[in-house]
């Protein structure tokens, strides 16, 4: 996912909860002071957002929040009318989230495998596994036919996802790759 592609979702959540003042559905031409958007200003912006100041903005973090502050004023400050939750410019939903700890570890052969990149753990839980490692190739249906995995460790290669979407705004590269793992997996 590029840069822009990032600041794209960024912005289109944050003013989910924003409405134009004074604006006539349907007709552009009555949208306040459209002429006076530059070119300069849009690209400050963007590079204000995407910059390192902003630490990454993930998603229930005080970066995140940070970032949705810093465009709540940049949408104050261009006159948009606040349309969010108890009158704010924020809609604000559940979020789940699981992580691996920093003290876990996965090891394979003595090897230290890093997650998500070497490895991915399907069911996140506190355990030591200790066993045989069986590799099925990518883990499809004909891979494991005449496997035995009962009471081992099973490892694959995981391929792309059959049937996804296209990766990008609506399938990011972490959703596409988890599809794939929760397919190969079940």
């Amino acid at each position: 996912m590029t840069m822009y592609d990032r600041f794209t979702i960024c912005a289109m959540l944050a003013l989910a909860g924003c409405s134009p003042a004074r604006v006539t559905p349907g007709n552009v031409a009555d949208v306040p002071a459209l002429d006076a958007i530059v070119d300069a200003e849009l690209r400050r912006d963007l590079f204000a957002m995407a910059s390192n100041d902003m630490r990454g903005r993930e998603g229930g973090t005080v970066d995140e929040l940070r970032a949705s502050a810093w465009l709540a004023e940049r949408a104050r400050d261009a006159g948009l009318e606040p349309a969010g939750d108890d009158g704010t410019y924020f809609q604000f939903w559940r979020m789940r989230r699981s992580r691996v700890s920093d003290v876990s570890r996965l090891t394979l052969d003595g090897n230290r495998l890093r997650m998500p990149d070497d490895a991915v753990l399907v069911s996140p839980t506190s355990a030591q596994v200790d066993g045989p490692v069986v590799f099925v190739g990518e883990g499809k249906t004909a891979d494991v036919a005449n496997v035995d995995v009962r009471g081992k460790i099973v490892a694959a290669v995981i391929s792309a996802p059959e049937n996804a979407a296209p990766l990008g705004p609506l399938l990011t590269a972490r959703r596409y790759t988890m599809l794939a793992v929760r397919q190969r997996s079940a």
